[in-house]
């Protein structure tokens, strides 16, 4: 399947493949340091079907995560990283979105 991504940052949407929800990543933190900066931000994943779904996307999230809450990743290659629910969150009913889902980066 494919999801659909948007962020605040590019400000357009993506498509991704490998994706069954559409997924939006908002970030609401931003620092800048000498040592860099980095970032924290929400993951909304909203399934869009007509019947239950145990979620998964594939996100390109910048930096290295180094805080994250109420999702499990795996990353992949140039900054991609498959999510999933953690065990109370993964099935989303039709029409569903996540809540309380995030991390933290450091750029």
């Amino acid at each position: 399947g494919r999801g659909y991504q948007t962020t605040d940052r590019w400000g357009v949407g993506r498509l991704v493949p490998g994706s069954n929800v559409e997924t939006t990543v908002t970030r609401f933190a931003e620092w800048d340091s000498d040592s860099g900066g980095g970032y924290c931000a929400t993951i909304t994943a909203t399934n869009t079907r007509d019947e239950p779904v145990e979620w998964s996307a594939v996100v390109s999230l910048e930096g290295e995560i180094y805080n994250a809450w109420n999702f499990e990743r795996e990353r992949l290659v140039d900054g991609r990283y498959r999510i999933r629910g953690a065990g109370w969150n993964r099935i989303l009913a039709p029409g569903a979105s996540t809540f309380a889902v995030g991390y933290c980066a450091n750029l």
